[in-house]
């Protein structure tokens, strides 16, 4: 049986991962059309879920707390409903090391990094 993922819970997820991004950057993404995508991110906004920010002459997207915790169960409710929970709580669990030694491994350059930028 395949399964398609609504665009809701895409848009969410895609703005949530993204961090800040603007709905042109959140369509190309997930190519879908701009307007439908500022038209979600509008809905998400109403309901608390999505702000949009300004800063410098930029704007994005970002979720609100709120909305995290919606894409998050949104989220669960499709793994569950897939039956595929166990397989990805699985590689989570395989792919863990991994993360805090390439985690350890860019915050020691990242320091490195600026140690160097303040001794020139």
């Amino acid at each position: 049986m395949s399964r398609t993922t609504p665009a809701d819970v895409l848009v969410l997820h895609a703005a949530r991962t993204l961090g800040y991004a603007t709905a042109a950057r959140i369509a190309e993404r997930l190519g879908l059309p701009e307007a439908e995508v500022t038209e979600r991110l509008s809905n998400a906004r109403s309901r608390g879920w999505a702000a949009y920010f300004s800063f410098a002459g930029d704007g994005g997207w970002s979720l609100t707390e709120a909305g995290e915790h919606r894409g998050e169960r949104l989220l669960a409710t499709e793994l569950d409903a897939a039956g595929a929970r166990r397989a990805v709580e699985d590689v989570h669990q395989d792919f863990l090391p991994v993360n805090d030694v390439v985690g350890a491994a860019c915050t020691a350059w990242q320091l490195a990094r600026w140690a160097s930028a303040r001794t020139r």
